[in-house]
């Protein structure tokens, strides 16, 4: 009834330019079987084509995938990621959003589904091996945690934490001179030192979803040092961050498309 609704009252328009622009929907395939499903959402597709905007409200993930040009992700405090489907089909990103653990597969025809995570295989990886158990509030937030995680070193745990505060970071757990910090899926930790190494590196790559939100937050308060966001020649748009105990992030988004470069060769 609400789709039909909305095409009576765009038929009844006296004139195609007296149409609106734009056409809202607030799940629009909500009740409806496969097919019509489908049916509906091609008819919203032909409207576009025609040059008519439509954003729908939708939590079907492969009908989102499937028939969406843009896609927004939200949860019920934050947007969490927006852009084409290459960059927003990633299970972490879509396993924060969803509260669940979710794993995207091919559907052998050039397209991706998505498909939860029974109980039976979360705490399996891909190649069937049991990994290890994640804390119950991870799994709960749909945090898949990396085999690798990242310490960083700091003289001064107070300032650190104001300083990744500042880019979006909260602090999971904390000791008096330990933490562990989360910005959504990635999770790094910190460990006091008395004084720093001469000389010393500490780096970290964080690969992420949505590198110009990421780059945003990190214009955000103090940073000794944050390069210009660019796309590299390896496949990457990227950024670092160097914070005042000299601890190195890179941080970056696969590009959907690149040249791939031979080992050795100049870029």
């Amino acid at each position: 009834m609400h789709i039909a609704r909305v095409l009576c009252q765009l038929a009844a328009a006296p004139q195609p330019d007296a149409e609106p622009a734009i056409l809202l929907l607030d799940e629009p395939t909500a009740s409806l079987d496969l097919k019509h499903q489908c049916d509906v959402l091609n008819l919203i597709k032909a409207r576009s084509a025609k040059g008519r905007a439509a954003m729908l409200v939708i939590h079907h993930l492969n009908l989102a995938a499937a028939f969406g040009d843009e896609i927004v992700l939200m949860t019920a405090e934050e947007i969490v990621g927006k852009g084409n489907l290459d960059n927003l089909l990633n299970e972490d990103l879509l396993g924060h959003t969803f509260g669940c653990r979710l794993r995207v597969v091919s559907s052998g025809d050039g397209g991706r589904l998505i498909l939860p995570c029974g109980d039976d295989t979360q705490n399996d990886n891909r190649s069937g091996r049991r990994m290890m158990t994640l804390p119950d509030e991870l799994v709960a937030d749909g945090v898949a945690v990396p085999l690798a995680i990242p310490v960083l070193i700091s003289t001064d745990i107070e300032r650190s934490v104001e300083t990744y505060d500042s880019k979006g970071f909260t602090v999971a757990r904390a000791a008096h001179n330990y933490l562990i910090l989360r910005r959504r899926a990635v999770e790094v930790h910190v460990s006091s030192v008395a004084h720093a190494p001469e000389p010393h590196c500490v780096t970290a790559y964080i690969r992420v979803a949505d590198v110009d939100e990421w780059y945003a937050a990190f214009k955000m308060g103090p940073a000794k040092r944050l390069s210009e966001i660019s796309d590299r020649p390896w496949g990457m748009r990227e950024f670092h961050f160097i914070d005042d105990d000299g601890n190195l992030l890179n941080i970056g988004q696969m590009l959907p498309t690149h040249t791939v470069y031979p080992f050795g060769s100049a870029w």
